[in-house]
């Protein structure tokens, strides 16, 4: 009932009030709005849990509120054509949607058993998830956009630093931590991988919804700073085969200091760029 549900959603850790230090209760405290969020909209299937985690109110909820986060991600950048009008009438279409499905769920269910196709429901929970990381990173880069504009600094500066090695930073822990366990070569081949996605997916698939969303042809900038970073990335990958070529395939320290020396020498260019030339130089387009 409403006390199962009200458990379901609560952030408080008895643990940690009990006996967590005075860092890990705020930092709970400070969580749990993101927390509550999360628990009343995206279904969670767990099978380490008895009945997979099973709590009908709960779904319930967060089929309701769901159809509203995958609008919410949709509508973020206002796109043309879309007036306030056509956005509530979006909210409301997802809310009668979710109320649909919410309804039923409470047919065919009961509070003690889940249903056969809670198994199913982990695949809602996947698309509502990635919903509220794809909203949590716009927010992000716009918080860091306003910053860039409050201190002068462009925004192709903070793409390059900030965001990219907040992006990077997971990934590199990931990846060393991969190495130290013995699997060089699976390491190596994710730190290809992971930007390679960025690269033909992200940027392919930007484009493809630039040229239907907003213009077709759909213009793209091309700067001085990406030009700088595009003859640093072709020159890092061309110093990377000819080296290990040279060395038989292996990679030795001489590799690694090679990499940190090219980046370090990108990092400095792209810092000489915005202080000594500015944005004006760094916006301009050849």
């Amino acid at each position: 009932g409403i006390m199962g549900m009200i458990e379901y959603v609560n952030p408080i850790n008895d643990e940690i009030i009990k006996g967590g230090s005075l860092f890990d209760k705020v930092l709970m405290g400070l969580r749990s709005p993101a927390v509550i969020g999360l628990r009343v909209t995206v279904p969670v299937v767990d099978d380490a849990r008895a009945q997979m985690g099973w709590n009908k109110e709960a779904l319930m909820c967060q089929l309701i509120l769901a159809p509203c986060v995958l609008v919410w991600s949709v509508l973020m950048h206002r796109l043309g054509g879309v007036s306030p009008a056509n956005a509530y009438i979006s909210y409301a279409v997802a809310l009668v949607l979710g109320a649909m499905a919410a309804s039923c769920v409470h047919i065919t269910s009961r509070p003690s058993q889940p249903p056969g196709y809670q198994r199913y429901m982990a695949i809602v929970g996947f698309v509502v998830a990635t919903a509220w990381i794809y909203i949590m990173a716009v927010e992000l880069v716009h918080a860091l956009q306003a910053i860039g504009r409050v201190m002068g600094v462009s925004d192709a500066f903070l793409g390059l630093t900030v965001l990219g090695s907040s992006q990077s930073l997971g990934d590199l822990v990931t990846n060393v931590a991969i190495a130290r366990g013995g699997m060089p070569v699976m390491a190596a081949a994710a730190c290809i991988a992971a930007p390679l996605l960025d690269l033909l997916f992200g940027v392919g698939l930007a484009g493809l919804l630039g040229n239907w969303l907003v213009a077709s042809p759909f213009a793209m900038e091309l700067n001085v700073q990406l030009y700088v970073t595009e003859c640093f990335l072709v020159f890092a990958l061309v110093s990377m085969l000819c080296l290990l070529l040279t060395n038989g395939m292996k990679a030795g320290t001489n590799f690694g200091v090679m990499l940190l020396i090219v980046y370090t020498g990108f990092m400095v260019t792209v810092l000489i760029l915005e202080i000594w030339f500015g944005k004006s130089m760094l916006k301009v387009n050849l």
